[in-house]
Parts: structure tokens; C-alpha cells; sequence
């Protein structure tokens, strides 16, 4: 049951880590993509769009960072496994 646990917190912490990837790196997209030849309200040459990022993350992609997330907890979890048998076993 615990174990279980561990493994749902893991899992969602690994969740929440891709979804804030993600949105950094649509930002980053967005911002080389952008045109940079016009001025913008700011002075900064370029939008870069953060939100927009969150947007697509919850629109488009949130299955795809959902199963990896969890793909990712499974192989931390059997490296662990392995890591703690190779202990007892020294």
C-alpha cells in the first residue's frame, strides 16, 4: 500500500516536472519563431509566450506527458529495485 504511494507521488512529481519543461520549451519555440523585426510594447525584440505554453500543454499534450511520466517511474522504480538487491548482495 505504501509502496504504491511512493510511486503515485513519484509518478505525479515526474508529471508536474514534464508539464513545466514543456511549457518552457514552447516559450523558447515561440520566442525563435517570432518575428523580430517588429518592436513590441516591451522594447524586447521577439514574444515568448509562457502561458501559451500551459495551454498547449492541458490542450494537446497532456496524455503524451502523462505516459512518460509514468514510463519514467516504473524504469526509477526497477533501477531502484536493482540498486537495492546489488546492495544486499555486496
Amino acid at each position: 500500500m505504501i509502496a504504491g504511494m511512493v510511486l503515485g507521488m513519484v509518478w505525479i512529481s515526474a508529471f508536474i516536472m514534464a508539464c513545466n519543461e514543456f511549457a518552457v520549451i514552447c516559450a523558447a519555440a515561440s520566442w525563435y519563431f517570432s518575428r523580430k523585426d517588429i518592436p513590441d510594447d516591451d522594447g524586447i525584440p521577439g514574444d515568448s509566450d509562457v502561458l501559451q505554453g500551459f495551454k498547449w500543454t492541458f490542450r494537446y499534450h497532456i496524455g503524451t506527458l502523462a505516459f512518460g511520466s509514468f514510463l519514467l517511474t516504473l524504469v526509477w522504480a526497477i533501477r531502484a529495485i536493482f540498486e537495492y538487491i546489488g546492495e544486499k548482495m555486496n
